[in-house]
């Protein structure tokens, strides 16, 4: 597993992109050297700098998406590499960040804002 947003909240994005490369070239690295692997699942993000042709880099897109060039780059491993995009997970809604805020319309009737 890599690690973006620790790093990214103590040293800023480019430090962050940099120990999360890290991070993943070594475990692409370690799975390309076990033999007896049969599949390796990767989970990655779209790369939004050529989706956009260069308008768009999404800073926590960028090292998944260096990993899976390099990735791409051996071909014994990217022949048993799944690339599997989630893109989000539940879970996140634990951070206050990605926490939903509820607004109820004081027009509703009665009956549907107890259900809110």
């Amino acid at each position: 597993m890599t690690d973006f947003f620790e790093p990214f909240g103590a040293h800023g994005p480019e430090k962050a992109i940099e120990i999360e490369t890290t991070q993943g070239i070594n475990l692409a690295k370690a799975a390309a050297k076990t033999a007896t692997l049969k599949h390796y699942i990767w989970s990655t993000l779209p790369n939004g700098s050529r989706l956009t042709n260069g308008k768009y880099n999404i800073p926590h897109f960028v090292a998944k998406n260096r990993i899976d060039d390099y990735i791409k780059a051996d071909k014994d491993l990217y022949a048993k590499t799944s690339f599997f995009w989630i893109t989000f997970y539940g879970n996140n809604f634990a951070w206050p960040v990605f926490t939903p805020n509820y607004m109820v319309w004081p027009s509703l009737p009665p009956f549907l804002l107890q259900a809110c």
